[in-house]
Formats: C-alpha cells, structure tokens, sequence
C-alpha cells in the first residue's frame, strides 16, 4: 500500500508539474 500510495503521489507531482508548465509557457 505504501508503494502504491508512492507511485501514485510521484504521477500527481508530475501531472501537476506539467500542468502548471503548460500553463506558464502555453
């Protein structure tokens, strides 16, 4: 469960990351 909830939180952060970049240079 502990790795799952990792992997999971690592996909967030880096959907985030690449949201919040799309969104600063479109």
């Amino acid at each position: 469960l502990c790795r799952i909830f990792g992997t999971l939180s690592r996909g967030f952060t880096l959907h985030l990351s690449s949201v919040w970049t799309g969104r600063a240079s479109p």
